[in-house]
């Protein structure tokens, strides 16, 4: 897609009277939406670290939202879904295979879909023609096969911790995970794995989330950490990039796996070392210090 370049400054108002001024290549995407049959609506800066700015789109009905951040545009899609709750998934089964990229959240005003990309070399036309159709691809799907979002069921408050226990670990309480520091005597170095509390069912599945970060820093991760960590190639869990948000205020990346809950303590342990091992792995190939 080509773009004539504009010279007239796209400028809008928030609340607080604080002025949203798009950049030139900015200023391209939302151009490429407008002559799409797009409508925008009032653009706002979210402060922070990794501040963003966020316009809404609107077209035949549907909402979108646009996102420039400091190393990423995002598109989102709101489906409105009947009795959803608060939760977090991060791929339904159909949409992994058919839509790769696209992340999926359900939340109490629905499911936002979304897939981010760097800007290194994203252009309008990108973005347009396979970013906003994988994302709307997406909905369409999840519309016709997970009408209704997955609900995370309890921990018993003590089941967790006794596994852990009888494991033989030493753990931590942080507030909805377990955190276990690992020490790997032969490198001279430790690493801290997180197990989150909660139990998610999805199709009579029941797994634990555990998670250990390779990189947690306030600067955003260089385009050659992105290429080192994501051309990885694992035979066993995930990798993943976490931009600052609310409270959360450094860009991670983490290596994970989903483990099942019905397991023994001895076997828990071991996909606690093996997740703690490869993040560690992972860092000091980054070159990172042991700090995680």
């Amino acid at each position: 897609m080509m773009l004539v370049p504009i010279t007239l400054a796209v400028v809008f108002v928030v609340p607080a009277a604080q002025e949203v001024t798009l950049t030139p290549y900015q200023k391209q995407f939302l151009v490429a939406f407008q002559k799409a049959g797009f409508k925008e609506g009032e653009a706002r800066v979210v402060q922070g670290i990794g501040k963003r700015t966020e316009i809404p789109l609107s077209k035949n009905g549907e909402q979108f939202v646009l996102t420039f951040g400091s190393a990423y545009t995002m598109i989102e899609q709101k489906v409105p879904l009947t009795n959803s709750s608060t939760v977090q998934v991060l791929f339904g089964s159909q949409v992994k295979e058919k839509f790769p990229s696209v992340r999926a959240e359900f939340d109490a005003q629905g499911v936002t879909l979304s897939r981010t990309s760097s800007p290194v070399d994203l252009t309008p036309g990108d973005m347009m023609d396979d970013m906003l159709a994988d994302v709307q691809g997406a909905a369409k799907l999840f519309a016709a096969t997970a009408p209704t979002p997955p609900t995370p069921a309890p921990t018993p408050s003590d089941s967790l911790g006794a596994s852990l226990k009888d494991a033989g670990l030493a753990f931590k309480d942080i507030g909805g995970y377990y955190s276990l520091k690992f020490d790997f005597s032969n490198a001279k170095r430790s690493q801290t794995a997180y197990v989150r509390q909660d139990i998610y069912t999805s199709s009579a599945i029941k797994t634990r989330k555990i998670v250990s970060f390779c990189y947690d820093d306030k600067n955003a991760p260089s385009a050659e950490t992105l290429r080192t960590v994501f051309q990885k190639r694992l035979g066993i869990g995930g990798l993943g990039l976490e931009a600052p948000d609310g409270t959360q205020k450094n860009w991670r990346i983490f290596f994970r796996i989903d483990a099942p809950v019905e397991i023994s303590p001895d076997l828990l342990k071991q996909y606690l070392v093996m997740v703690a091992a490869t993040a560690d792995d992972l860092e000091k190939e980054l070159k990172k210090e042991d700090k995680l």
